[in-house]
């Protein structure tokens, strides 16, 4: 498995930073966790195939995850029709049905034999040959009363966590149960809506061979601490910052 990041800012893109898509490819297949960056561009600088997305998972509505969606949907489209489709997986009804009325007006008519959009919920959202992706709910938009999700990616035998974004200094205990009760080949932790004094306490119990810092506010601030981090010989797992472009192999 590859995973590549294509865009590593929180909210609002930064220096050399765009906001938040990581890829998984697996025997070939393409999955997406949000499009927050250039996603079409990224692929096409990295010679990935766009025809090669599977599917594609948003953790929560919010823009910032979401911008690339209309330049995929856009390629998608334009597949011939015996081509596979990509699978959608939303959130929340409304922002399906507002994506859909956005392209419909400003491009045209979305394919959806080739477009195929889903609801999804906590528990178990997706499973196939290569993958299986479980939604963990968290509180990164509780007192909106709208859901977010963390998620669960499991693949021949490993096991990696996608935080998503988190409460505001990690209230309520938000933070990934499953980070601290069984090992993770990789924990992707972002690092946008808390600050170091807040999440410590956590990654002290967490159990991972691999954290990896994304959707990173603050750079020129944020940079250095996790450098800090990582050489303090601290913790037994290897900390590092993503940045766009950066890749991990497991």
């Amino acid at each position: 498995m590859r995973i590549k990041f294509f865009g590593t800012a929180a909210g609002v893109p930064s220096v050399g930073r765009e906001c938040t898509s990581v890829m998984l490819e697996v025997n070939g297949d393409i999955y997406l966790i949000d499009t927050g960056a250039s996603v079409t561009h990224k692929m096409c600088d990295a010679d990935i195939s766009v025809d090669k997305i599977k599917a594609v998972f948003f953790t929560h509505y919010h823009l910032d995850h979401m911008y690339g969606l209309s330049d995929i949907l856009r390629v998608v489209n334009k597949r011939k029709e015996c081509s596979l489709p990509t699978d959608y997986y939303f959130t929340e009804k409304g922002v399906i049905d507002a994506w859909k009325k956005y392209f419909t007006e400003a491009v045209g008519k979305i394919n959806e034999s080739l477009n195929v959009f889903h609801l999804y919920e906590s528990g178990v959202i997706f499973n196939d040959e290569n993958i299986k992706v479980t939604a963990i709910p968290n509180a990164h938009l509780k007192k909106y009363n709208r859901p977010s999700y963390s998620f669960i990616v499991e693949t021949d035998g490993k096991r990696l966590v996608f935080s998503g974004d988190l409460s505001q200094e990690l209230s309520k205990d938000d933070f990934p149960r499953i980070a601290k009760e069984q090992m993770l080949d990789l924990f992707v932790l972002e690092y946008a809506h808390f600050d170091i004094e807040d999440m410590l306490p956590h990654l002290e119990e967490s159990k991972t061979k691999h954290l990896v810092f994304n959707h990173i506010s603050r750079p020129q601030e944020k940079l250095p601490l996790i450098e800090a981090l990582s050489k303090s010989g601290r913790f037994s797992f290897s900390v590092n910052a993503a940045y766009d472009g950066y890749e991990v192999e497991l």
